[in-house]
């Protein structure tokens, strides 16, 4: 089977996949690493081009669980990279599902870089995102922080990053290329060129 690797300007990576391929491929970062002319900087480019494309597909907010499906131990400093960047930048931020609580840039408005330890430490490295608690969550307790209750929501300046800048850079670059994988995951060659 071939697989463009993208079809459309904003839209997402390989959007033809067979979820059957599920069954033996975790990440499709485990593909991408299989180009010998794709290198640990372009992997963090596909790790934020696919952080706000969903952020994007799911009417400017994500499922934080979903987007952890892309974590692997292998890829795990690049994807908290790729978070504390457009986290710092204000492209993106974290909210709990409760109308009366504030984003994490409001509860913690003094110190960005606070923010970001206090979530990295008691969401990311806990893995919160694989806890089915169902508890009222606060900022206040990272206990009561689960898969269902902590989201994220793009900002405008990271939706405007990804329309005019991100989106068109990553359609340009990879537009001509395309994956050949068989049944059982395993990639048969690569077809096409990137653009640099």
């Amino acid at each position: 089977m071939k697989f463009k690797i993208i079809e459309n300007k904003n839209g997402e990576i390989f959007p033809q996949w067979d979820i059957l391929l599920d069954l033996y491929i975790k990440s499709f970062l485990n593909i991408f690493c299989t180009h010998d002319k794709i290198n640990k900087n372009d992997m963090i480019e596909i790790i934020e081009y696919t952080l706000l494309c969903d952020f994007l597909e799911c009417s400017n907010y994500a499922e934080l669980f979903m987007i952890f499906n892309l974590y692997t131990k292998d890829y795990q400093n690049e994807f908290l990279k790729v978070f504390e960047k457009l986290f710092i930048n204000n492209m993106i931020d974290f909210y709990i599902n409760d109308e009366e609580q504030y984003t994490l840039t409001h509860y913690m408005k003094e110190d960005k870089y606070q923010a970001w330890k206090y979530f990295m430490d008691n969401y990311i490295y806990k893995e919160r995102f694989y806890v089915d608690s169902f508890l009222v969550a606060s900022w206040d307790n990272p206990n009561s922080w689960d898969k269902y209750n902590i989201n994220a929501i793009i900002n405008p300046k990271g939706e405007k990053y990804f329309n005019e800048i991100l989106a068109p850079k990553f359609y340009n670059k990879y537009k001509d290329l395309e994956v050949e994988i068989d049944d059982k995951g395993n990639i048969v060659r690569w077809i096409g060129e990137i653009n640099r």
